[in-house]
């Protein structure tokens, strides 16, 4: 995979296998929507050797990759309502299959612009996904009840005096 550069002059812009193995990931999930992100070398006792491999190895769950070129605009479109899926609590597998049948129905039939991504690995769905977001909310509401409060004896001490 290959990052736009940086000044850092250290580093080339590639994604390889080798940097992707020194990273130590606890991820449900990898999304690798880039253009044959599922394609790498065969070898006859490992089988496809790549980048999925390599995010496996550093410890993703399940990695979602795409087999041929893919169009940019429309891949967008795709994984947003693939992320929707996966937010509203669906597993990753059938969080995929809504995503295609989705693009399917209100952006293109071709197979072409939504077959391309398959999901490999763990299928269940993705824990805390909703959790996360409604305890951040509730973090929210807490420190801005905690601030009102502050303010409002902040306000009635100085009254008092």
């Amino acid at each position: 995979m290959i990052f736009s550069l940086d000044k850092n002059k250290k580093e080339d812009g590639n994604l390889e296998s080798g940097e992707i193995l020194q990273l130590k990931l606890n991820s449900d999930l990898v999304v690798l929507s880039s253009c044959r992100s599922g394609l790498g070398e065969i070898d006859e006792a490992e089988g496809v050797i790549g980048m999925q491999k390599a995010f496996f190895e550093a410890g993703a769950k399940s990695v979602v990759v795409s087999l041929w070129d893919v169009n940019d605009k429309y891949t967008s479109l795709f994984m947003q309502s693939f992320y929707k899926y996966i937010s509203e609590g669906f597993d990753k597998s059938e969080a995929l299959r809504k995503a295609k049948i989705f693009f399917k129905q209100n952006y293109s039939a071709n197979p072409y612009y939504w077959s391309a991504f398959v999901l490999s690995g763990d299928v269940s769905k993705i824990q805390n996904v909703k959790t996360a977001s409604s305890n951040y909310l509730l973090f929210i509401l807490l420190g801005v009840f905690a601030s009102i409060f502050a303010i409002y004896f902040a306000r009635r001490k100085s009254s008092l005096r």
